[in-house]
């Protein structure tokens, strides 16, 4: 990413995949070449210490030294369900989780922002492989999909990283070790600046011009560099087209997540596992590039 991400920013806790069917979603996803964890149910701590309320999601996980891929698929039509606006599109990137060290201090920065959000609560999930077992118990909290037309976006703090990131269920075939960036394709870059400078804390870096200008053909991107070396990067369909291509672009869609890039170890490696697998890509700069249509509607890069 060229410079370390901002000190005061969330991290790029997770990136999460909905689809209608989890064991397609998985079989996808280890194509690719993912390990994932054994599917569980998630669920809301009751804030009255009663038992535990399932949240009809259950999910499953990709988990790397740094941050990790949640793979779901939900039980229920309750329009009120957290999922139920984005699931209605389809399977595809729907959630954008940043990591918190202070989750109430971020929900009273984006309430007093006037972005609607609920409130901050506790959720779990059993953790049942690697050699630590418990309960895994999160801090969280969502914005209002009028808040977040782009995908599902909450804030989290994992209370215990110990349980969910553990060596033995890090280690992947194509070699993928870090969550690096999330990318938003939207029709204009420059009106979500605002909203996303407020909800993150911090100020886009514009590129490729300082000042903000789009590049010729309407390429316009803009950055928001988040802690631990990631980022948040918005593009307008111009500037998705050229850094990967109008082909592995073409399924990816605008407005919402599309696309996300992973650092691996070696990029031929990488390279090996896909072809193992048959997924088409293409080396695009210092990038391997899968189109969204192989990768569940996100275009996926991965980069050393």
């Amino acid at each position: 990413m060229g410079e370390a991400g901002s000190v005061g920013a969330p991290t790029l806790d997770h990136l999460g995949f909905v689809g209608d069917d989890l064991d397609r979603l998985v079989g996808a996803m280890r194509r690719l070449g993912f390990a994932t964890t054994t599917p569980r149910e998630l669920q809301r701590e009751s804030p009255s210490g009663g038992a535990p309320v399932s949240l009809h999601q259950s999910s499953c996980h990709a988990v790397l030294p740094q941050g990790y891929l949640e793979f779901s698929a939900v039980s229920t039509d309750d329009p009120a369900h957290h999922l139920a606006a984005y699931r209605a599109r389809g399977t595809g990137l729907h959630i954008l989780a940043l990591g918190s060290v202070d989750p109430d201090g971020d929900w009273r920065r984006c309430r007093d922002a006037g972005l609607p959000c609920s409130e901050p609560a506790f959720a779990s999930r059993a953790i049942e492989y690697g050699l630590r077992h418990g309960t895994a118990r999160f801090r969280w909290f969502m914005l209002a999909p009028a808040a977040a037309p782009e995908g599902l976006l909450c804030f989290a703090h994992n209370l215990n990283p110990e349980l969910v990131f553990q060596p033995e269920v890090s280690s992947h075939p194509n070699g993928a070790q870090a969550l690096v960036e999330v990318m938003i394709q939207a029709p204009s870059t420059r009106e979500l600046a605002p909203r996303f400078g407020a909800l993150l804390g911090v100020a886009a870096l514009p590129a490729p011009e300082p000042d903000g200008r789009a590049a010729p053909g309407g390429a316009e991107v803009l950055r928001f560099p988040l802690a631990g070396d990631a980022c948040l990067t918005v593009l307008s369909p111009a500037a998705m087209r050229e850094r990967f291509g109008a082909a592995a672009v073409g399924a990816a869609p605008v407005g919402r997540l599309a696309g996300l890039q992973l650092r691996v170890a070696r990029l031929a490696t990488t390279a090996a596992c896909l072809r193992e697998g048959g997924v088409p890509f293409e080396a695009r700069g210092a990038e391997l590039v899968v189109p969204a249509g192989e990768a569940c509607g996100a275009v996926l890069s991965f980069r050393e």
